[in-house]
């Protein structure tokens, strides 16, 4: 009997973990120099965090929407959206080049992890966020 108990256990860990996946994402984002008193490690900053919203936008997950209407009209209409707390940077690399008007231009190409095993926690954490408004 402790040995079927046993088993009914492991199959049940097994299969919560059946429907999680993990995707790899790719991000290219590319940032200009505006003068040369900006440092190098400030412009790699603002080309990384391009690279990282390139990979948001790919795995934009949808949490919630909140419509106002007045007088039969819509007034206001907002999309939630989560990602950010999945998604996992794997490898960077950066290129360094100028650009036909002589500005230099930082791009920065990403790998990023995305966890859909997380996605549960996510909605739930920004449903209560939104109820607690």
């Amino acid at each position: 009997m402790k040995r079927l108990i046993v088993s009914l256990m492991a199959l049940l860990m097994m299969a919560s973990t059946v429907g999680a996946e993990i995707k790899t994402y790719e991000g290219v984002g590319v940032y200009y120099m505006k003068s040369t008193s900006e440092t190098l490690e400030n412009s790699k900053s603002e080309a990384k965090k391009y690279a990282e919203r390139d990979v948001l936008e790919q795995i934009e997950i949808y949490v919630a929407s909140e419509s106002e209407v007045r007088n039969l009209r819509l007034t206001e209409d907002e999309l939630v959206t989560i990602a950010a707390g999945i998604m996992s940077v794997t490898n960077v690399h950066y290129k360094f080049s100028t650009s036909a008007d002589d500005k230099f231009m930082i791009e920065c190409r990403l790998k990023a992890t995305v966890d859909t095993d997380k996605i549960p926690e996510l909605v739930e954490r920004e449903r209560k966020a939104r109820l607690g408004r």
